[in-house]
């Protein structure tokens, strides 16, 4: 076995840390690519407030829920005020909502 050089050794290293965090990577999305369980509109509702009400008065929220994918969005407001503060939002979420539902070919609404 021959003994390897300083630059042959620290790109050994290089290689293997690449290496490491490649195979991170891999299984962070294989973690996430398994199903994990469904999160119901409450669970949603309740960990954005845990995250985001002592920062502001007023957010909104959109996302796809783990497990299912459904899409979800949510409105929080303190006050009439902070509900007209989000009010330019209000047509881009609905549109964004109701996206999957205008790309479906018609005759998948009639086999309904």
């Amino acid at each position: 076995m021959v003994p390897l050089t300083r630059g042959q050794n620290s790109s050994r290293k290089r290689e293997v840390g690449r290496i490491e965090n490649i195979m991170e990577y891999q299984n962070r999305i294989k973690e996430h690519l398994e199903h994990p369980k469904e999160l119901s509109d409450d669970e949603i509702r309740s960990a954005a407030a845990e995250i985001f009400a002592d920062l502001t008065e007023c957010f909104a929220v959109v996302g796809y829920s783990k497990g299912s994918g459904r899409k979800f969005a949510l409105k929080f407001v303190e006050n009439q005020l902070c509900d007209d503060a989000l009010e330019p939002l209000s047509e881009t979420i609905i549109h964004w909502l109701n996206l999957n539902r205008c790309l479906q070919p018609k005759d998948a609404d009639e086999n309904k």
